[in-house]
């Protein structure tokens, strides 16, 4: 063994094309493991440009889709189940969360955006937790619980959010403090500061919120739900930017049966859906001039056969529908199967494609959709 004493020795950094070169050439978790070694190369490779850069390109080789399926709350045992499958193809592969999940558990994907997770859950009890998780860098960050978190059966909702052209996020949570409450107050967790800021008080039009949502450019948009018949619902937006609220009218000619809100190529659209007996129309409408006088504008709709629903997801152009269906097994009324049919359709093609049949033997339903590819977008 030698004898030669240890001495640091300075590596001087590369030129910025050539450093760059040899990150594009690396895997997610070796640029994450790169961007760790010392300031310089964290600084270049979380950048926005870079990171947005290699997530085009990743996203453009393969993208997944995550379907998120829960047992009926009637049943003594839930259950959650969330697979994976090829957006293209519908082949299956193996999906682990980084925590383990017990029957007495249950999770909650709040939203999967740039190839990150925000995930909500209960092992045992009612206490949730909360995480930011990228599986492709296998980096996790585990965010404050307050106690408003845990507020029994109060009526909650959670967005996730990127800011515009940012690494950074915001997790939103609306809340009631009591279940007869009719304001929702907001609580604002951002990876800038690492903490929730104090409540905010939601303007009175922020009510009966549908938990799904969409966000773009630092904005969150939600949709109202009516209260009666003749009650048209609004869309309502949140930015992380300015902390400000703004709400605008759905047209009756857009809402159609049932409706939600979607992005297609970075735009802002809402799918009506008409449907009589056994057959349905739905039309989608891009949502323009957003921030200043909102304009509604047709780009297509499509037929189908089966109960009323709408698109699930939208990955590179196509529309990712899942039509779910609930048989009994033999005469027995109370013992159904469950049965989702996964397709793929492309709109200017107006071609749809089976992506996967998926039976299971008891009352599931389809909890969440969502698209993902591989990114490195940090933590």
């Amino acid at each position: 063994m030698s004898n030669t004493p240890l001495r640091e020795v300075s590596i001087p950094n590369p030129p910025d094309d050539v450093f760059l070169d040899i990150a594009r050439s690396c895997d997610p978790i070796t640029i994450a493991q790169i961007r760790e070694t010392n300031p310089f190369w964290s600084q270049k490779l979380k950048s926005y440009e870079f990171v947005k850069e290699m997530s085009d390109i990743w996203k453009k080789k393969s993208t997944s889709l995550f379907l998120h399926y829960a047992v009926n709350e009637a049943f003594p045992m839930k259950l959650d189940w969330i697979m994976r499958l090829d957006s293209k193809t519908g082949q299956s592969s193996n999906f682990y969360l980084p925590f383990l999940l017990s029957h007495e558990g249950w999770v909650q994907i709040i939203r999967v955006k740039n190839g990150v997770f925000c995930l909500r859950y209960c092992l045992v009890g009612r206490k949730a937790f909360l995480r930011v998780w990228n599986p492709a860098t296998r980096e996790i960050r585990k965010l404050s619980s307050p106690a408003m978190h845990a507020v029994g059966f109060c009526s909650c909702v959670y967005a996730f959010c990127y800011y515009a052209k940012s690494i950074h996020y915001g997790v939103a949570h609306f809340f009631k403090e009591h279940e007869s409450s009719l304001a929702y107050k907001l609580a604002l967790y951002t990876s800038l500061t690492g903490a929730w800021e104090t409540s905010i008080m939601c303007p009175t039009f922020v009510r009966n919120l549908d938990p799904t949502y969409v966000s773009l450019n630092g904005t969150i948009y939600m949709l109202t739900i009516p209260t009666d018949e003749e009650e048209l619902p609004t869309v309502v937006s949140f930015s992380l930017e300015t902390r400000s609220f703004k709400q605008f009218q759905v047209p009756a000619e857009v809402v159609g049966h049932c409706h939600g809100l979607y992005l297609l190529d970075d735009r802002l659209c809402l799918a009506g859906n008409e449907h009589f007996e056994d057959a349905y129309t739905t039309t989608m409408w891009e949502i323009s001039n957003i921030n200043e006088q909102p304009t509604w504008s047709h780009l297509f709709y499509y037929h189908g056969n089966g109960n009323p629903y709408i698109p699930a997801a939208f990955d590179n152009g196509g529309l990712i529908q899942v039509m779910e269906s609930h048989d009994p097994i033999g005469d027995e009324e109370n013992n159904r199967y469950s049965l989702f049919h996964v397709t793929r359709y492309q709109p200017q093609d107006e071609i749809s494609s089976t992506l996967q049949y998926i039976e299971y033997d008891n009352i599931m339903g389809l909890k969440s959709a969502n698209v993902y590819h591989e990114t490195i977008f940090p933590v």
